[in-house]
């Protein structure tokens, strides 16, 4: 239960981020490339994994049109059927990393200059670490709220990942899921952090174990409307509702590169219903549904000027920042 987690005992965030894929893919400085939008994404994935992704090659135009209703389609009411397709997507994700210069890593700076880092919690629905990455490179801790279970040291970057990352896997002490998942049961199996700097190597070595006796699977939600979760279900479902403890505690909502999504409500419909003023990076401003909100920009780097002088205004107000 969220109530009894380490991070439900930390004290409350006055500022909330919440990164979609737009803020990982105008973040720049990104290798090997920016990561793919949604558009792009099946063609990166069939051309990499084949085997898998390459299978719905006669849906391709489906998925390049809308892929969370193409994956809908092939699913139905099976939130198990692409296990092995989420576990490339999560290799697929894996692989991208910032380089310091990216805005990731420069927002961090200007969070610290600014003294608001222990006043901050930023929520991720992307499945790539590009942002703990970033944190990690600058000497931070991160603390995955719900899932890790240490206590929140002032100083932590605290993450919330309500859709999964490729970075979780389940325990790797526990029983094989697969006889479940191919039965097209969702299975409990708790949440594993890897650190992002042996993310491929512990991916690599849990791919060369059989599928009927290997553990550690990514934990991640099927990119389809519902945001099913073929793995640990329970423990993400606790995840989102920390992510709406986190918006009802914020003053200030700064939202980059996410997409209004009617579909998500345990995003969308609790930012709708929130009392926080929400700072909007991204060129969809029309979709949003929050009265009290406010455009900064199309882009993670148009809206960079503007999103350091609300980060100044914000500073001056906020008390108690360290």
């Amino acid at each position: 239960m969220w109530s009894e987690t380490a991070a439900a005992k930390a004290p409350p965030a006055r500022l909330l981020f919440l990164f979609g894929a737009g803020a990982s893919f105008g973040a720049t400085h990104i290798a090997p490339c920016r990561p793919p939008l949604g558009a792009d994404l099946y063609n990166r994935l069939a051309e990499a994994f084949p085997g898998t992704w390459g299978h719905f090659a006669h849906r391709a135009d489906e998925f390049r049109r809308d892929f969370e209703a193409a994956l809908d389609a092939y699913l139905g009411d099976r939130p198990t059927g692409a296990i092995f397709e989420l576990d490339d997507m999560a290799r697929y994700f894996e692989r991208f990393a910032p380089d310091g210069a990216d805005l990731y890593s420069r927002l961090l700076r200007a969070l610290a200059d600014r003294t608001l880092i222990t006043q901050t919690v930023f929520c991720s629905l992307n499945y790539d670490c590009i942002f703990e990455r970033a944190a990690f490179m600058m000497g931070y801790r991160v603390h995955y709220e719900a899932v890790d279970t240490g206590p929140v040291v002032p100083g932590h970057i605290r993450v919330v990942k309500p859709h999964g990352s490729c970075n979780f896997l389940t325990r790797r002490a526990g029983r094989p899921p697969m006889p479940y998942l191919m039965s097209g049961t969702t299975v409990e199996a708790g949440i594993e952090v890897v650190r992002p700097d042996l993310l491929e190597e512990t991916l690599s070595a849990e791919r060369a174990e059989p599928p009927s006796s290997r553990t550690g699977w990514p934990v991640m939600s099927n990119y389809v409307s519902n945001k099913s979760t073929p793995l640990s279900p329970g423990q993400i479902c606790q995840v989102r509702v920390g992510f709406a403890e986190r918006v009802g505690g914020a003053d200030i909502v700064m939202v980059i590169g996410a997409r209004p999504n009617e579909h998500d409500d345990h995003v969308w419909g609790t930012l709708s219903r929130c009392s926080a003023n929400v700072l909007y990076v991204g060129g969809d401003y029309s979709k949003l549904r929050v009265a009290r909100s406010r455009p900064l920009g199309e882009t993670f780097e148009k809206a960079w000027p503007p999103l350091l002088t609300a980060l100044d205004a914000i500073a001056s107000d906020m008390p108690g920042r360290g």
